[in-house]
């Protein structure tokens, strides 16, 4: 309102009368414009001041957006390592339990090896211990008797067999002699039946033909057999 005092007194007097001829609407219009009220701010600032509001809720949001995804992304991200330490550790599992496994089935060949590894070598030499136990018995007291130097070798051969029976006994070879026996399949084979006679039960061995071998509890030789037959 002071600018426009101050502009009526600063203005000619032809001017003034122009201005007197107005009409009141303007001069209301006039007075109700922004730049004639002293509290007015300028033009330049309103827009700017309106424009900053809408900003700093943009870049409020913007925060709160970001820290979501963050979130979001930490999430999957744990989801992922969650499902890569489950899928190793699984593995882990199967690669211990197979290492155990392993090393159980060696160490059963091992001891298997160690128990049964002379079973080849021990069956080569059942033929030889045969083959002693026949000299052995094939010769009579009458014969030791009436020569001395047979006698001496008669019993250079019983001590060699004596040492082959200790050195299958140190290595789990044993000798056994199933006679009087009921006959056993795993350990026996029947070669022939004896008819039934007094003294003798039905289904046991009546005679051994050749004895039979044990190696720890695994037969490497059945004993070959006569049957006394079934009434």
């Amino acid at each position: 309102m002071q600018r426009a005092i101050a502009a009526m007194a600063t203005t000619p007097r032809w001017m003034m009368t122009r201005t007197s001829l107005a009409r009141p609407s303007m001069i209301r219009s006039l007075h109700a414009s922004p730049w004639m009220r002293a509290d007015a701010k300028p033009a330049s600032e309103q827009p700017k001041a309106a424009a900053e509001e809408p900003a700093a809720g943009e870049a409020e949001m913007s925060e709160e957006d970001k820290a979501a995804a963050v979130v979001a992304e930490l999430e999957r991200e744990k989801e992922e390592l969650a499902g890569e330490a489950a899928k190793w550790k699984e593995e882990m599992l199967r690669a211990m339990a197979d290492a155990e496994n392993t090393r159980k089935r060696a160490q059963r060949e091992i001891e298997v090896a160690k128990k049964y590894g002379v079973q080849g070598f021990a069956k080569t030499m059942l033929d030889v211990s045969d083959n002693l136990a026949r000299s052995l018995e094939a010769v009579t007291e009458d014969q030791l008797g009436e020569d001395g130097h047979f006698r001496g070798f008669f019993d250079g051969v019983g001590m060699t067999n004596k040492i082959l029976q200790g050195s299958f006994e140190k290595h789990g070879v044993v000798q056994f002699d199933p006679t009087g026996k009921e006959f056993d399949p795993n350990v026996m084979m029947a070669l022939y039946e004896v008819p039934l006679t007094e003294g003798l039960e039905g289904g046991t061995v009546a005679q051994v033909v050749k004895t039979g071998y044990m190696l720890h509890d695994r037969v490497i030789r059945p004993a070959e057999v006569g049957v006394v037959k079934k009434a």
